[in-house]
């Protein structure tokens, strides 16, 4: 293995058997519990208790990973001249986006891809599609991506009769929604480590229902979520596609499966619950 290994904050709890079996770097504790590497590795080398050569171990693994991401030939200064976002990179971002495409529903397969010959007008509503985009969690994993693309632009970019609501009117939504040939409602949901989601119902899934009661079997769901959701309305709709947390590239990854440039071949890595049950889980959302 050339790479290495680093603990979570606060997550290791000794010195001697964390450095001797595998741990090469501790993050730091919130302050109330001891640093056990830092000083207190060096005592345990300077002790005998960990030999010089498992240190030595470490440095190399960390020194390859440094160099084989060119960390060392670069002088982080936090500022654009460090800018790693290259073009190799955001293609990369890209093909991870599309490979995270789990397609839920496709009703007698008429509905996606897209075909824009046969297409005069998309109605896309949801606020997540363009200033509500969620691109990713929060917390340690939150990234601040310099090329994020949303669901809106990239849609707008291959198609030119879209017609955009973000769903703050419900009326208005079902309106825009009967004069287009397809629907596409796109909701979305974010998370954080140290809290749980207070509700498995993605924010603005009313909206799907209305939108769905009048007009479900030309109406395609795009689901950008954390983890499982509720989807009452899976009978109504006519096809659903969730990306999880897709990244910087959510809006290009998610065009390129609506439009059959790509085929949605991800898995689901957790199952959907049918309904939510308030005597099982009680306490409501």
């Amino acid at each position: 293995f050339k790479g290495w290994i680093v603990s979570d904050y606060d997550g290791t709890r000794s010195t001697i058997n964390a450095a001797n079996n595998g741990l090469d770097v501790a993050m730091p504790g919130n302050g109330s519990r001891p640093d056990y590497f830092g000083s207190s590795l060096l005592e345990a080398v300077a002790n005998g208790d960990v030999d010089v050569a498992v240190i030595d171990d470490k440095v190399e693994r960390i020194l390859y990973s440094l160099s084989a991401s060119s960390q060392l030939n670069t002088t982080n200064t936090n500022t654009s001249a460090v800018d790693t976002a290259t073009p190799e990179r955001v293609a990369l971002a890209l093909e991870l986006a599309i490979a995270s495409a789990t397609l839920l529903k496709n009703e007698g397969g008429e509905l996606l891809p897209i075909s824009t010959d046969n297409t005069r007008s998309i109605a896309l509503i949801g606020n997540a599609s363009d200033a509500g985009a969620i691109f990713g969690g929060s917390g340690s994993g939150a990234v601040t991506a310099k090329h994020s693309v949303t669901i809106r632009e990239a849609v707008e970019d291959r198609f030119d009769n879209v017609i955009f609501m973000d769903g703050g009117d419900v009326d208005a939504a079902v309106e825009a929604a009967a004069v287009a040939d397809v629907v596409i409602v796109v909701i979305a949901d974010t998370s954080a480590e140290g809290a749980d989601r207070t509700s498995l119902e993605l924010p603005q899934s009313d909206l799907v229902s209305a939108v769905a009661k009048e007009h479900g079997s030309k109406v395609v769901v795009v689901a950008i979520t954390p983890g499982p959701f509720l989807t009452p309305w899976r009978d109504d709709v006519g096809a659903i596609l969730d990306f999880g947390l897709p990244g910087e590239q959510e809006g290009n990854a998610v065009a390129a499966i609506l439009f059959g440039d790509e085929s949605p071949g991800g898995k689901l890595p957790h199952t959907l619950p049918n309904e939510w049950n308030e005597t099982r889980w009680g306490g409501g959302q």
